[in-house]
This record gives C-alpha cells, sequence and structure tokens, in this order.
C-alpha cells in the first residue's frame, strides 16, 4: 500500500510540475513579445502616392456573364492625373462594381460588369424563325437579337442542319464565318 501511496505521490508531483512549467513559459512567452513590440513613431506618415503623367494605368474590364477579363489603358487616364490614390478609390467605388489599388508602379482598375464582353455580344447564329433561317445576334440562343430572315426554308435543309439550326447551334464569331455558311445553304433557296 506504501508502494501504491508513493507512486500516486509522484504522479501527482510530476502532473503539478508540468501545470507549473507550463504556466511558466506563457508567462515567459507573453512577456517576450510585450518587450519586443513595436511601437509606431508618432507624426511619421507614409507619402501618399499621386498619379503622374508618366504612371501606368491598367484597366481591366471582368465581364461576369462570360467570365472573360480585357485589359486595356484606361481611357480617363488624363482626367487622373495628379489624383492621390484614396481619391480615385473616391470617384471608382465598389458601389460601382470598381476595386481601385496600386502595384509596385502602376495604378489597376478593376471593373466587373454583369454583362457579356463585345467579342460574345457580336456572335452571330443561324436560328429557325417563322420555317425560315434567320440570322441572331448575341452572346447566347436565348438573348440574342433578330438581324434579318434569309429566303431558305428550315424545312428544305437535310435533317442535322435543320436540327442545328432549330438549337440555335450554329453559330459564328464574324460575318464572313456566316457568309461562308449561307453560300453552302443558298442551294436550298426556293423562289
Amino acid at each position: 500500500m506504501e508502494k501504491r501511496l508513493s507512486k500516486g505521490l509522484l504522479a501527482l508531483i510530476i502532473i503539478v510540475s508540468t501545470v507549473i512549467g507550463a504556466g511558466l513559459g506563457q508567462a515567459y512567452h507573453r512577456f517576450s513579445n510585450k518587450t519586443h513590440l513595436q511601437k509606431p513613431v508618432v507624426g511619421v506618415t507614409e507619402p501618399e502616392i499621386t498619379v503622374t503623367a508618366q504612371t501606368p494605368v491598367v484597366f481591366e474590364q471582368e465581364y461576369l456573364k462570360c467570365g472573360h477579363k480585357v485589359v486595356s489603358s484606361f481611357p480617363e487616364r488624363d482626367q487622373r492625373k495628379g489624383k492621390t490614390v484614396p481619391e480615385i478609390q473616391a470617384i471608382y467605388t465598389s458601389a460601382l462594381y470598381y476595386q481601385v489599388s496600386w502595384n509596385i508602379d502602376s495604378l489597376i482598375i478593376k471593373q466587373s460588369l454583369d454583362d457579356w464582353c463585345s467579342d460574345d455580344s457580336a456572335k452571330l447564329r443561324l436560328k429557325d424563325y417563322q420555317g425560315r433561317v434567320a440570322v441572331f445576334q448575341g452572346a447566347d440562343a436565348q438573348s440574342d437579337i433578330l438581324l434579318r430572315v434569309t429566303g431558305i426554308i428550315t424545312s428544305s435543309l437535310p435533317p442535322e442542319t435543320q436540327q442545328a439550326i432549330r438549337e440555335g447551334s450554329m453559330e459564328f464569331n464574324n460575318e464572313d464565318e456566316l457568309n461562308d455558311a449561307l453560300e453552302n445553304l443558298d442551294e436550298y433557296v426556293i423562289d
């Protein structure tokens, strides 16, 4: 029984020593961190960055509907000359979907647009309109606009072409591609 008691006492001493040691370690750590903290120097401020005629201004537009990003020079660059970054941020606010930042030596202005980019908006497609092949323009088949109706009867086309036209999946990036496709369909024009 004495052996058991001395083992228990030894275990208790080890536990108490560990707890005390951990507490002292934390206290030392807190104390040493406080003594090494640097306090800010009163009255010293960083100089404000001002946009000059030589400052590169990068304009990045992100089109949320298609996910494309267009990077260009900023069209109103000269009007921002002499302004600080906070002054420019006050003009181009997040409420207007802008984000203004400074990166090394350039002013970065990002704009998020809930729209399609110009390339996607300019896409052309052939679709059926009242039984005839028609030319539509727009980023997708659900929101495009009718440009013109051709003299080609949709039902006179081969079945796979009819299906593609009815689905709006015959899509073209420019007028030349569209005209090439229409030339191939001209043999189906009914006078």
